[in-house]
């Protein structure tokens, strides 16, 4: 009953009403969430009518989030659907912290580091909302889950065994039964990762086959990273070669990553297959609910997912080492290695 309750009360912003964004919210109405904002100052084009489903030829030239509310609102009219039709740049952390949940889909990089940032911002006041970032290249897709510092949920087994079922590395467990975890931000999360062999020994030897894709998007978050740093970002293929140079500094640059995997990854950047954004929306909704609902633990910290392959990866991106005594040493939750799980195991 509390879990229902806290449904029907949660507040959720998704950024960007793309097709991955279509997929997500989809399932989060017919889920019942309580009110769902769309924060999108686009208008819709001919392309949109290919994965947002929500919108038709009609809608062409208008604002994409007010064309969808009433085709939204009809799946569920239980929830309050609204459309905000200002740019997210002009939101600031006051706003992204009067909700529960935010999911970033497909927004430019450096906007993605932005809000998260803000989520964090306690200076902004009201609540300590979950942010979603997501990234979609053709068949490639990621998304990574930032709980915030301190996260509480309740395990699915609770009352069970003394464990709850649950993996325990790197939490603690209160009185009530309830568990604590904390997150990380998106930047902290690939601001230790500089080499692709920090690529490797973060997936092991049994998730090695996706080492391409994670590489693929530690090269293109650093670049933003880097760029944003200078005053601006591209995505260009010479900018994001350079980038690759710098990770793989005692191989070969293409070994893992190659020219056309670069220029296929920034050419489809954004969009991806609609079977392969029916998968990983379904996967994040799924865990937006989680989060909303605190009952059960929550991913740690990102999902690849191969489309080519119909498989994906839950994978843990450790948070950088701090200083303790003189000496760096990981905090508790760098030990935790999160076991790879099959997509439809997450499902």
């Amino acid at each position: 009953m509390e879990a229902q309750k806290r449904m029907r009360n949660a507040r959720l912003c998704v950024v960007q009403f793309s097709g991955l964004a279509t997929e997500i919210i989809k399932n989060l109405v017919l889920a019942g969430v309580g009110e769902l904002t769309i924060l999108d100052d686009a208008v819709a084009t001919k392309l949109d009518l290919e994965s947002n489903f929500f919108l038709t030829k009609d809608d062409i030239g208008k604002s994409r989030a007010e064309s969808a509310i009433k085709r939204i609102e009809a799946l569920n009219p239980n929830v309050n659907v609204k459309a905000d039709v200002a740019n997210s740049k002009d939101k600031d952390a006051s706003y992204f912290r009067s909700f529960d949940v935010v999911i970033c889909c497909e927004a430019a990089l450096p906007e993605q580091f932005r809000i998260n940032s803000a989520c964090r911002d306690v200076a902004g006041g009201g609540k300590d909302p979950v942010f979603f970032a997501s990234m979609c290249m053709g068949y490639d897709a990621f998304f990574f889950e930032d709980v915030g510092p301190t996260f509480q949920y309740m395990p699915k087994s609770a009352g069970g065994d003394s464990n709850g079922g649950e993996r325990k590395n790197g939490e603690s467990s209160t009185a009530n039964k309830l568990k604590t975890v904390h997150g990380i931000s998106m930047k902290e999360a690939f601001s230790t990762i500089n080499t692709i062999a920090r690529c490797k020994e973060i997936l092991g030897r049994r998730m090695r086959r996706h080492l391409r894709l994670l590489s693929t998007v530690t090269i293109l978050v650093r670049n933003a990273l880097a760029e944003q740093e200078g005053g601006e970002y591209t995505s260009d293929l010479s900018s994001l070669k350079r980038t690759r140079e710098k990770l793989s500094p005692k191989e070969a640059a293409d070994a893992v990553v190659s020219d056309a995997d670069l220029e296929s990854s920034a050419l489809t950047f954004g969009g991806a297959l609609t079977s392969v954004l029916s998968i990983v929306g379904g996967i994040m909704a799924q865990e937006a609910l989680k989060v909303v609902s605190r009952k059960g633990e929550p991913l740690h910290n990102c999902v690849l997912y191969d489309g080519k392959r119909a498989g994906g990866r839950e994978v843990f991106l450790p948070p950088p080492p701090v200083l303790t005594s003189g000496k760096a040493e990981r905090i508790a939750s760098r030990k935790r290695k999160a076991p790879p799980v099959e997509v439809l195991d997450i499902l």
